[in-house]
This record gives C-alpha cells, structure tokens and sequence, in this order.
C-alpha cells in the first residue's frame, strides 16, 4: 500500500512539473493582453522607458506619461495600469519587470497599492490570474485572508492556485501564444493609446 502511495505521489509531481516547462517557452507576461501589447510596442519600437506606472483603472486611465513626463523634464515614462489588476498582479509584473531589464534602465516605478480582496469568480477563470499566482503570491494571499478570516478570499485563492499548476485551460492558449496564433487586431482607441500616450 505505501508503495503504491509513494509511486502515486511521484507520478504526481513528475505530472505537474512536466507541466510548468510551459513556462519556460513564454515571457512572463503573456496572459495579460493589455500587458502585452503595451510591452510588445515597447521592445519593437526599441524604447526605453526609465520610469513606469503599474497598477489598475486608477493608473491606467488617470495617470498621463505625457504630462509627466513635461513636468519633470528628465523622466520617459509609460504606462502600464491594465483595468482591474489586482494587488498581487501588480507586484507579478513590477518584479518580473525589473529582473528582465538592463541594470539601471529603470529609475523610477510607481506602484498603485490597494487593499487585497478575494479574487471573483469572474476573475480566477482568466489567463492574466491564473497566470500571475505564482507559489509566492498564492501563499501570500493565503496567509493575508487567513488573518483576516475571509474565507471566501481563502477558498478563491486555492482554486486559482490550484487551476494555474494544473494549467487548467492554460495549455491551448499557451500553444496558440507560442506559434502567434492568437494574434488579434488591436482596437485603434487601445492602439492610439499605446503608440501616441505611452499606454495611458
């Protein structure tokens, strides 16, 4: 019996590692379209942003690199809020942000901080969170809705946690990423947004 245990334990750590070697063939990015265009238009147009807002609609909508970039006279900013982004994304994308840039290419990052709340059921089915709850955040948020009592938050966060190391209806959008096969045209208000306002 405990052998029979112990080869079931194994195929199921073979199983699930095997299945985060996807990882390795996409940036970190990829599941969140906003975040990709955004960061798409920066590397094929060769600029080099020193300084960055990230955070959700409040960013995304209110803050205008432009005009920043006009008072301060020594910043090249751009904008990187996506509607929605929750706190744990936020610090996903900071921290893989500044692991995959050049030393001292970023000077300044301003991040949005907000209260965390328990992920909807509308939310923990998309790419952009499962994708974003790594070991890290899954255990981070776990231990703020504990303290907190909120077992909704606790509940939400393992189903999330759960559906991203098992790649739950994450495989066939990972392939189409890889071979550009989900290539979609982008809107021209988003376009503009990208191309003229550094992403606000």
């Amino acid at each position: 019996m405990k052998k029979f245990i112990k080869k079931i334990l194994l195929f199921l750590i073979l199983f699930i590692s095997s299945l985060q070697v996807v990882d390795f063939f996409l940036p970190y990015y990829w599941g969140n379209q906003n975040i990709v265009e955004k960061l798409n238009h920066i590397q094929e147009n060769n600029i080099i942003p020193n300084t960055y807002f990230i955070g959700s609609s409040f960013v995304n909508m209110q803050i205008q690199p432009i005009i920043f970039d006009s008072i301060t006279k020594k910043t090249s900013s751009f904008n990187l809020g996506v509607n929605g982004m929750r706190p744990y994304e936020t610090f996903f994308i900071t921290e893989n942000l500044i692991q995959h840039s050049k030393k001292n290419e970023i000077e300044y990052i301003f991040l949005e901080l907000l209260n965390l709340s328990p992920i909807d059921a509308l939310q923990y089915n998309t790419l952009r969170i499962k994708n974003s709850m790594t070991f890290q955040y899954f255990w981070w948020n776990l231990k703020f809705f504990w303290k907190e009592k909120n077992y909704q938050g606790i509940k939400n966060t393992i189903h999330t946690f759960f559906q991203k190391i098992f790649k739950y209806k994450m495989l066939g959008a990972a392939k189409n990423f890889i071979f550009n096969k989900n290539k979609k045209t982008i809107h021209p208000t988003i376009k503009k947004s990208i191309e003229q306002y550094k992403g606000f």
